[in-house]
């Protein structure tokens, strides 16, 4: 079994909170480490943020991740000494290897063209790639050589006599940060060499790279340009899966749309897991997206509120109406119960073969389809008509409801931690038996295993809230609107 290393968009101080960042990098990697682990394989999700400045931005970074449910592994900076420790090695390996011309005007040039060949070898390995076609159209007009260093007053200082006040460009430097955290990472858990097995002893390590569209030139030509140049055995990326942009209402950036729609601010608006739900519901992947409140306020109304704890509360309510707090016993399953089974397990496969692609709308769309599955099964039951009649199919259907509960939360614990996190507790499912589900077995929380309803899952966004919502961020005129 390999071990995934996975990297999601460096950030600035703010940058976690960016709609594209998150959308576009940070919440697909974040579901697909959740995934990975869920299933009990090992992973290292790597990001750093990649500003120069006070060391309480990168703090600050950090905790809001951790509000947003980003499950990061290690998060280092941009700037720390280990990172610029390693940025100032791969130069010198790099002219070494002679890969770097010094320049008069006292700028470092990285001779990319020199390493087209190894490059394109590379990418053309990776046929799966979405990105694979742009960046062969960049070696097929001729790979350009790069200015590594630039003239600024901060920045990772080139460290050579004659260059005083020059600096490392924050393109080079960004990705290679992903390295100096890791040192530093294993360094802060007194295992120093711990970062080799992941970026040098790394036959059985698949890496994955989670960017946006932006960052694609620079991951995909200056960063295994570096590695490749330097002659040493660095753990190139198997995969990179990159994000079109996305836009607020088809026109300006999320980020200056108002006073900035930034997570610090709008997490105060509607729980972290809408959030998440909500933007990779429309990720940004098969071309560019916009993003608009209205849309937002749909899919956390329609998919949230009525289909997923809509569900809950009506399976829930009804068993502990009837048969109180704690699963009941009785019933044989029949068609309808073995019809449900071979759904969700088909359902189960779907999802899982969507995370593993990588293909995180259609993630969206299959576990929407497998929550609906219980509001179906729920509504062809009617066990609230039945209860009298037959009690013992009531409680059949009762038990099998609140069993499907607890499977589909396990399938949304990727996209929804917190909201799981909340419900799993509230079925008392053991932490053992909280991982990724093979199968859908009916009778895993058997009769008598006691539980209690949840508060309520999500809260209904109403109209009056959006307009809130665009008048303080602003937002363009509605069509038809007087």
């Amino acid at each position: 079994m390999p071990r995934h290393l996975v990297t999601g968009a460096l950030v600035n101080a703010d940058g976690v909170g960016r709609l594209g960042t998150l959308a576009g990098s940070l919440l697909p990697a974040d579901v697909y480490c959740r995934f990975l682990r869920a299933r009990g394989e090992e992973v290292l999700f790597v990001c750093a943020s990649g500003e120069h400045g006070a060391e309480s931005e990168p703090a600050a970074a950090a905790r809001l991740a951790a509000k947003l449910g980003l499950s990061f592994d290690v998060f280092g900076r941009g700037s720390s000494p280990r990172s610029a420790e390693q940025t100032q090695y791969f130069a010198r390996r790099l002219e070494q290897e002679g890969y770097i011309d010094a320049r008069p005007t006292g700028q470092l040039l990285l001779l990319q063209s020199r390493l087209a060949g190894e490059l394109r070898a590379w990418l053309e390995a990776s046929p799966d790639w979405p990105t694979r076609s742009i960046c062969l159209g960049w070696l097929d007009r001729g790979l350009k050589d790069w200015s590594i260093t630039r003239d600024l007053t901060w920045g990772i200082p080139v460290d050579r006599t004659g260059f005083e006040g020059v600096v490392y460009h924050v393109r080079f430097n960004a990705p290679i940060a992903y390295i100096g955290a890791t040192r530093e990472w294993a360094e802060a858990r007194g295992e120093p060499g711990a970062w080799r097995r992941w970026w040098r002893a790394s036959d059985d390590v698949r890496y994955v790279q989670f960017m946006t569209s932006d960052d694609v030139p620079f991951h995909t030509v200056c960063f295994p340009c570096t590695l490749i140049g330097s002659r040493e055995a660095w753990k190139l990326a198997d995969v990179i899966k990159a994000f079109d942009p996305l836009t607020y209402y088809g026109g300006r950036s999320p980020a200056t749309a108002g006073d900035g729609v930034f997570m610090d601010r709008a997490i105060e608006l509607l729980a972290a897991d809408c959030w998440r739900y909500g933007l990779l519901a429309s990720a940004p992947e098969g071309g560019e997206e916009s993003f608009s409140w209205e849309a937002l306020a749909g899919t956390v109304n329609a998919d949230l509120v009525e289909t997923i704890a809509g569900f809950v509360d009506r399976a829930l309510g009804f068993a502990t109406r009837h048969f109180g707090p704690a699963v009941p016993s009785g019933g044989a399953a029949g068609c309808e119960e073995e019809l449900l089974v071979a759904r969700v397990d088909a359902s189960i496969e779907a999802i899982s073969a969507r995370i593993a692609a990588l293909e995180f709308r259609q993630v969206v769309a299959e576990l929407r389809a497998a929550w609906v599955l219980g509001g179906d099964y729920l509504e062809r039951k009617r066990p609230w008509d039945s209860l009298e009649a037959d009690r013992d199919d009531a409680a059949l259907t009762a038990r099998v409801c609140l069993n499907l509960i607890s499977l589909l939360a396990r399938l949304s614990a990727p996209l929804m931690p917190f909201t799981v996190e909340r419900l799993l507790d509230a079925l008392d499912v053991a932490a053992r038996a909280r991982a990724w589900p093979a199968r859908f077995e009916i009778e895993s929380l058997g009769g008598g295993h006691r539980f209690s309803p949840p508060p309520a899952l999500f809260q209904r966004v109403e109209a009056a809230d959006v307009e809130r919502w665009r008048a303080r961020f602003g937002a363009p005129e509605l069509a038809g609107a007087r």
